[in-house]
């Protein structure tokens, strides 16, 4: 597989209505097969066993989890201001707010990126203003893997 399929999930244990897992389960039941791990106050003894019981419901389907940070996994989800972990995961995407973020992506090879935020947003705050569709729209060009 090469970079996320179409359908995935983030992780954000505050916002979800109920239990991440069941949250989770259902997103997958439903036809999600990628999940992004985020969650990254937890410690990681829980956080490792949050990414262990992801992938027991992922399994199934032969779903990908995906660590965001830096972690040692076989696929990972860096913030913009991230190193590219070594040795270097299977899989590597990145987050990006901006045209000169967007070069360092393609530049380091990464599988994909995320632009954001698209619209205001009260899980990602202090990343500037919105990029809105117009924003968007002006970033992406033929050939950017997104």
């Amino acid at each position: 597989m090469t970079g996320l399929p179409r359908l995935l999930v983030l992780t954000d244990r505050t916002q979800a209505t109920g239990p991440l897992l069941e949250t989770v389960a259902a997103a997958v039941d439903a036809g999600a097969r990628a999940v992004v791990l985020r969650e990254k106050d937890l410690p990681e003894p829980e956080r490792d066993a949050l990414a262990a019981d992801l992938a027991a419901v992922l399994a199934p389907v032969h779903g990908l989890l995906v660590r965001a940070g830096a972690a040692a996994a076989p696929a990972v989800h860096l913030a913009a201001a991230d190193p590219v972990p070594a040795p270097r995961p299977g899989l590597v995407g990145r987050s990006c707010h901006s045209a000169a973020e967007l070069e360092q992506a393609e530049a380091e090879g990464c599988d994909w990126v995320m632009l954001s935020p698209v619209f205001p947003t009260s899980s990602k705050p202090g990343y500037g203003p919105a990029l809105g569709p117009a924003g968007l729209a002006a970033l992406i060009r033929p050939g950017l893997r997104t």
